[in-house]
């Protein structure tokens, strides 16, 4: 098996494994099963918890968006969010035509394509 097979199992595979092995070790309840036992057990402590989890929440969204200014506009979210689609897409094509057409892509090219492709597919089958 080739180093560029094994990068491109890795990327694919990775998050499941690692959600996998997180669930064996860290034990850690979901957020809906805390809820439903505060819920039935200590209702008073259910909007505390819902408090802190949107503060939680609250406070990633503005650790990611740190180095943002103001607010954005659409079309600079919207290419944000299209680079990882845009970049499987023409690492597809450009396999599929030169597979066509009898060329050779650069082992490197290769690694980098494989690794964009099966990343983007992992991380949409850990969801």
């Amino acid at each position: 098996m080739g180093v560029d097979a094994i990068v491109a199992l890795v990327s694919l595979l990775g998050p499941k494994l690692i959600d996998l092995v997180r669930g064996w070790f860290g034990a850690k309840q979901t957020p809906e099963q805390v809820l439903a036992g505060l819920a039935s057990t200590n209702p008073a402590a259910l909007a505390q918890y819902v408090e802190a989890q949107a503060k939680l929440i609250s406070a990633e969204n503005a650790s990611v968006n740190a180095d943002i200014s103001g607010t954005i506009s659409v079309w600079v979210s919207d290419i944000r969010a299209m680079i990882r689609p845009f970049v499987t897409v023409v690492a597809a094509v450009h396999i599929v035509l030169a597979a066509h057409w009898k060329i050779a892509i650069p082992q490197e090219a290769m690694y980098v394509y494989e690794a964009a492709i099966c990343s983007w597919f992992g991380s949409k089958l850990s969801k």
